[in-house]
Parts: C-alpha cells; sequence; structure tokens
C-alpha cells in the first residue's frame, strides 16, 4: 500500500504484468521480466543473482490483503507480557514478517528469545491473542513494535473504500498492465518489518521475496535512501528512490 499524501512521483511508466507474476499490489517492490520477447514487471523475489529492481507498483487504491502496524508498548514492571492491538488471528508470520521492537529513547535494543532473560522478548499466541512478553530488567521500558497483519475484506475496505471489492482489478490491470514508480519519494508499508528502519546510516536497501523490500545483499539493491522511517501515526517506509 502506498501513501499517496506524501508520494511524489519523479518518472513512471506502464510495463506489461508478466505472466509469472502474483498478484500486484500498491507499493510493492517490482523486477525486470522478459517472456516471448516482450518485457515486463512481476514482484520480486529477493534473489540477486536473477533479478533486478523494476520500480514500484502503483496500482492506485487496489484493496490490500495487508497492513503494517506499529505500536507504542511499555513493558510491564515487574515482566510480564502486552497484547499487540491487532489481534486475534492477524499477525502475519513467516517470510518477511517477523516483528521488530525498537527503543523509544535509551533502552538496549531487544532480541527474540523464548527464555525471556534480560535484554530478550518472546512472542506468544494463545487463543488467537499475540501478545510480547518482558523481562523484569525491562519493566518501564517503551518500545516501538512494528509487524504486519491480515486484513479481512471488510478492513480492507475501511482503508481504501469498497470500489475495488466489486471491480477486482484496476483498469490498467484489465488490459495487463501496470504503472511503475522509477523514481520519486515513496511511502510504502511493503517493507519488511523485522528491519531497524530507526538505525543511522541504513545502506544495502534490497528487494526481498513477495515484493517486500528489506536490507542485505540476498536480493537486488534498490538505489534508495530512506527518508523517514515507520511510525505510530504513519506505518509507512519513506524511500527516495533515484532510477
Amino acid at each position: 500500500m502506498l501513501y499517496y499524501p506524501k508520494t511524489r512521483i519523479f518518472k513512471s511508466r506502464e510495463w506489461l504484468i508478466d505472466p509469472s507474476s502474483n498478484s500486484l499490489f500498491d507499493g510493492m517492490a517490482l523486477s525486470p521480466m522478459m517472456t516471448g520477447g516482450l518485457g515486463g514487471v512481476r514482484d520480486s523475489l529477493g534473489v540477486s543473482a536473477t533479478e533486478g529492481f523494476a520500480g514500484i507498483a502503483m496500482q492506485y487504491y487496489t484493496l490490500p490483503a495487508t497492513q503494517i502496524v506499529v505500536d507504542t508498548i511499555t513493558a510491564p514492571v515487574g515482566g510480564g507480557s502486552v497484547a499487540l492491538s491487532f489481534t486475534p488471528n492477524s499477525l502475519v508470520t513467516g517470510g518477511s514478517s517477523a516483528v521488530d521492537l525498537v527503543p523509544t529513547n535509551s533502552p538496549a535494543a531487544l532480541t527474540l528469545n523464548a527464555a525471556v532473560g534480560a535484554g530478550q522478548y518472546n512472542l506468544t499466541t494463545t487463543n488467537g491473542v499475540t501478545s510480547i512478553s518482558f523481562n523484569t530488567a525491562q519493566g518501564g521500558n517503551t518500545y516501538y513494535v512494528t509487524y504486519r497483519r491480515n486484513l479481512t475484506v471488510d478492513q480492507a475496505a475501511l482503508i481504501n473504500g469498497e470500489s475495488q471489492i466489486y471491480s477486482g482489478v484496476t483498469p490498467t490491470a484489465k488490459i495487463g498492465k501496470i504503472s511503475v514508480i522509477l523514481s520519486g519519494d515513496v511511502y510504502t508499508d511493503f517493507f519488511d518489518p523485522s528491519v531497524n528502519w530507526f538505525a543511522s546510516g541504513i545502506s544495502n536497501v534490497s528487494t526481498a521475496p513477495n515484493g517486500m523490500i528489506t536490507r542485505g545483499t540476498a536480493g537486488a539493491p534498490i538505489n534508495a535512501q530512506v527518508i523517514e522511517a515507520p511510525s505510530v501515526g504513519y506505518p509507512f517506509l519513506g524511500l527516495q528512490i533515484t532510477g
């Protein structure tokens, strides 16, 4: 999903949707493909050896399937658990979907461990409700928690309206094409929530599987600089992408 009030498009074009592509949504990272002598794009695979970066998908308010959420959570004094705001049965699992905890001020970052020792946290799900468990050493500390949740049709309709429920696809998709942002300031929620996007000196922005954006060298490199980290009010990653 793209946040259009902040997105500024410097250069774009339409590409054919490659037959190998999965469903495409606003804000996805795209990779160039060639089938039958015709160039096109598909959702990124996150494999640098076999793909490049073609741009960001721009579908204009297609019905989203997932949504990034940023919560502010304070660890209980004496240790204990805090439920995520959007549960039950909503946390996406597998792939680029791990929860990321970022301290709001001076506390040290935490690592995931079922033992929940000092400096650690754990995720548990009971009766469909996902909670974060903290050690007593973290009592009173506050963290930004970033994660991805699945959306029901009704929840998605509240975000972008109901028109796409009935039409199913955009006019360009009906003729097998998609608009692609080649350069500009892009605010997208198709990013890896396990990455600490608050870190200074972020580099190695790259593609990940399923059209996601991450950091590292496994995927195709994206020539981009982070403009803004996702926040509670704006759970989108801001990137300046240069062609």
